[in-house]
This record gives C-alpha cells, structure tokens and sequence, in this order.
C-alpha cells in the first residue's frame, strides 16, 4: 500500500504555518499573562493614589497634559510623566496579555484565530532651556517638536500595523482554504488512491501564493522594524543629552543653593535642601531605569528584523513571541514604581514649607525651567507668589 502523500503534506503545512509549540514555552506565555494581569492591577491601583489623597492631590498629579505659563503667553503643553507611564503601562499591558492569549491559541492549536497584530508606541520627550537657549526653545518650538515626533512615531506605526493586518488576514484565509484542500486530500487518498481526485492543482497554487505572501511579509516586517529602530536610537540619543544636561543643571543649582543656605543659616533651607537631593537622586535613578528600557527596547526590535526574515523557523517565531514579554518582567514595575513614588513621597512635604527660602540668585529660571520640561511641582513652588494663587500660577508660578 502507498504511503498517503497528502497526510505527509498536510502535516509538513500544518508545522508550516502553525508550528506547535513545546509545553515550557506555553508556560511562559501564560505566566506573561498572569504578570500582565498583575500590572494592570497595579496600574489601576497607582492611578487612583492621587484620588484618594485628596483634593490637592488630585489638582498637582491627576492630569495628562497641562499648560505650564511662563514669562511667555503661550503654556509649555508638559505631559505628566508618571501619570502618562501610568496609562501607557495600562493599555499596553491590556494589548500584552490580548497579544500572549493569540499566540497561546494559536501555538497550543486550542483554537486557531484569525490573525490581529497590535503595535503600541510610547514616546515620552522632554526639553531643556537656559539663557543660551531661551530664545530658541519658545513654548511654540518646544511643544511642535513633542507632538510632532508623537505624530511620526504614531502614524509610521500605524501605517505599517495596517499593511502588516491586511496581509496577515489575507495569510490567514489562504492558509485555511490550503489546509482544508490537504485535508480533502488526504481523506480521498485513503478511501480512492486515485491521483485524479486530488485537486493538485489548486494546491500547488495556494503553495505558491503562500509563499509569495511570506516573502512580502518580510519585506513589510523588515522596513518597519528599521524605522521603529531608527526612531528608537534617535530618541535615546536625545534623552540621555538632555537629562545629562538637566543633571548638570540641578547639581550647579544644588551647589548655589547649598552655599546660600550656609550663608543665611536657614533651617527651612536645609529642609529644602533634603527634598531637592532626593529629587536629585530620584531623578538619577528615574534616567537609568527609562535608559535601560528604551536599550531592551531596541535589542527587541533587531531580534524581531532578525526574525521577520526567518518566519518558517519555529524557535525563531518561538523568540518572538516570548522575548518581548521577558523584557517586561523587570522593565514594567520598575516605571510603575516611579509613579508610586512620586504620587505617595513626594507629596508628602506641605506646599507652605517651599516659600520659606528665597530664591535671590541670579540663576533663578534653573528651577523654573527643570518643573516646567520635567513636570515637577517641589522646584517651581521656591518662588515667592506676591499675589492670590490661581490655577495658572499654582502650576507654572511667575
């Protein structure tokens, strides 16, 4: 009796297209959506600190975006950086754990779905001015440059997301109609063995076009992950100049403020002085963490071109699927415990304690300029306010 070449195709497809994956990496994947679950949780939890604090709680942290004025008419549109890792932690948690519950039906072959491919892009950008740079960085330039490079970020993902979606569910479909023609096949096979019930032509020609869809698959896969990458680097790049420089920035208005302090012997000054060398190391702490993630974030990203061009490999679509959930083990808490901190600790001092030191030197738009680019409220409440505090004085001060 001959061998059943149809079963031995519809197995080779099968493998193909739906490789299965081996127990411990299903394990995994379900531990992601566990700790993902988690984080949604704790998303939820951080988000309503500011709520429950109270009404002056909620007007310095419970925002997204705000309008800082300055000597200006025009507001510096500052993001709430906490509270936007916040949200953005939430939402991309939920499209992890949509994410990890397709790849766990679609490897383990519980049930197969019909393709969804989620792209998510977070683009956090900040600034810096000083006497050189007041005249360039308007509040005009600085928010055209943020939102500007969130529309690029945004757009040229989406833009690729839909050419990938569209190609996926016509994949899809192609792969299904193979498959049920494998099966006919087979099924005829073993009650005829006659070759002319087999549609080997119809076959062949889904073979073909499945191939030549894999093939433009890669070809959309790869440039995107190049432009991800290159944006990626670029702002990287830009956040370590800047925070380098805000650094420098506050450790020389650190060094002004220590010697003014010794000089008026102001015990309020020292008090102040604590709060902005924990904000120092806050800061510190806070570049490293983001640094590192944007670093996993791109070596993700080369695994992923790497992997768009191996796509009937089974442990290379296996790094796919897994690797980017094991870099969000570590990376996810560590932001969020940024915006636990910052929505507990730091609002821990009285407002009133900040207007006991005056600010006198000559340098006094250091402090000012790092609450607006950084969206702090403990350094821009060191300037005196000579008049009853309103919505835009209390966040931007005069």
């Amino acid at each position: 009796m001959e061998s059943n070449v149809s079963r031995e195709q519809l197995e080779r497809a099968r493998e193909l297209i739906y490789p299965k994956f081996p127990p411990w990496a299903l394990g995994l994947l379900l531990v992601a959506i566990v700790f993902r679950g988690i984080v949604i949780l704790g998303c939820a939890i951080i988000m309503g600190i500011p709520v429950l604090k109270g009404r002056e709680s909620r007007q310095k942290h419970y925002f997204l975006i705000r309008p800082i004025y300055g000597r200006q008419r025009m507001p510096y549109l500052v993001p709430n950086r906490c509270m936007v890792i916040t949200v953005c932690e939430l939402l991309s948690s939920v499209l992890y754990v949509v994410s990890a519950c397709n790849n766990f039906r679609f490897y383990s072959e519980a049930m197969m779905p019909h393709g969804m491919f989620i792209a998510f892009c977070l683009c956090n950008l900040d600034g810096s001015n000083n006497k050189r740079s007041s005249r360039i960085l308007t509040p005009f330039i600085y928010n055209f440059v943020w939102i500007s490079w969130s529309i690029i970020v945004i757009s040229l993902t989406t833009f690729w997301a839909v050419a990938t979606v569209r190609l996926q569910s016509k994949m899809d479909s192609l792969a299904q109609h193979l498959l049920s023609l494998l099966k006919e096949s087979t099924i005829s096979w073993d009650a005829h063995q006659d070759f002319s019930r087999i549609p080997l032509k119809a076959i062949l020609a889904d073979r073909d076009d499945m191939i030549q869809n894999m093939m433009q698959l890669t070809r959309i896969l790869v440039p995107w992950g190049k432009t991800w990458l290159g944006l990626a680097i670029v702002l990287l790049v830009f956040y370590l100049l800047t925070v380098q420089y805000l650094l420098g920035m506050l450790r020389k208005l650190l060094r002004m403020r220590n010697t003014e302090s010794l000089v008026s012997c102001s015990p309020s000054g020292s008090l102040i002085w604590d709060k902005l060398e924990e904000e120092f190391r806050f800061l510190s702490r806070s570049s490293f963490i983001v640094s590192t993630t944007l670093i996993c974030q791109i070596f993700v990203v080369i695994y992923q071109i790497l992997s768009a061009s191996r796509l009937d490999s089974r442990y290379w679509r296996m790094g796919s699927a897994l690797i980017p959930h094991i870099v969000g083990l570590t990376m996810a808490p560590s932001l969020l415990l940024q915006s636990f901190y910052v929505f507990t600790a730091r609002n821990s001092a009285e407002v009133s304690d900040y207007h006991q030191v005056e600010a006198n030197f000559k340098t006094n738009n250091l402090p000012q300029i790092a609450a607006h680019l950084l969206a702090w409220n403990v350094t821009q409440e060191w300037f005196p306010h000579t008049e009853p505090r309103t919505p835009s004085s209390q966040v931007g001060g005069k």
